[in-house]
């Protein structure tokens, strides 16, 4: 007896046969033993298929292991430059006594981001902050990093809170990036080079 072809046991499992052409494999299928048992196999698998509800990686693990090994998405040619809003080393003057006295603070906004900043002096660190100001909410899971002089010093990602943070706040002109999902963010801003008042 003839086995039936892969091809056709599959069609069958599947159910895309039209009934002319099924009635032949069934009755094939009620006579040769061989034939039933692969059917009865491909039926399961395709069954077992069907019922598992496959579903991707929540983002935040797809995030962290992009971080994790350094893998950059691409990055959006389209870039929004945020403006330095509030500088405390600039404006420490006028701010009165309600300023931290050990750090210097700064607010970069683009169209509709703040990027909040602290960076501190002793250990000179920089804490920061995403903030998506029309949705009044945080921006998560976002990349973001520090360069200075076009070397980048470090990299990080925002957590629940769209809050970040780099390990090093070295002195000068400095730049941070955001690559947000429809655009990158660049802001430039100075890192006192004297201990901040």
């Amino acid at each position: 007896m003839r086995h039936l072809s892969l091809e056709s046991l599959i069609e069958f499992a599947e159910g895309r046969l039209s009934p002319q052409h099924e009635r032949p494999i069934e009755e094939h299928i009620a006579n040769c033993a061989d034939c039933f048992a692969e059917a009865s196999e491909w039926r399961a698998l395709l069954g077992l298929m069907n019922v598992s509800a496959l579903e991707n990686a929540p983002d935040y693990a797809v995030r962290n292991c992009l971080a994790m090994y350094g893998i950059s998405k691409p990055a959006s040619k389209c870039q929004r430059l945020a403006a330095v809003l509030f500088d405390s080393a600039i404006a420490s003057a006028t701010v009165g006594i309600r300023g931290v006295a050990d750090c210097q603070q700064v607010v970069l906004r683009a169209v509709d981001v703040d990027v909040h900043l602290r960076i501190g002096r002793k250990p000179r660190i920089i804490l920061g902050q995403l903030l998506q100001r029309k949705a009044n909410h945080f921006l998560v899971g976002i990349p973001v990093r520090l360069s200075l002089a076009d070397q980048q010093i470090e990299a990080t990602i925002t957590d629940r809170l769209g809050e970040f943070r780099f390990g090093t706040a070295p002195a000068g002109e400095v730049r941070i990036f955001a690559d947000l999902p429809s655009y990158r963010l660049s802001g430039d801003f100075t890192i006192q080079e004297e201990e901040i008042n």
